[in-house]
């Protein structure tokens, strides 16, 4: 007996989705943005500090 279910599945009902909601997509963005800022905060800011310094003698 031939397992066929495992290389053609049922395609999904007309009803369920299979996208996630904006307000799930929204937040996931914002974590992705903000939470490098947050935890790379201090080194960004000694970062511009170097390039301030290196700028101003040139």
């Amino acid at each position: 007996m031939k397992d066929d279910w495992r290389f053609n599945p049922l395609p999904p009902p007309e009803d369920s989705e299979n996208r996630p909601d904006e307000l799930c997509s929204v937040a996931m963005l914002g974590f992705v943005i903000i939470a490098p800022l947050i935890y790379f905060g201090p080194q960004l800011g000694r970062c511009r500090g170097l390039v301030r310094r290196y700028l101003s003698h040139g």
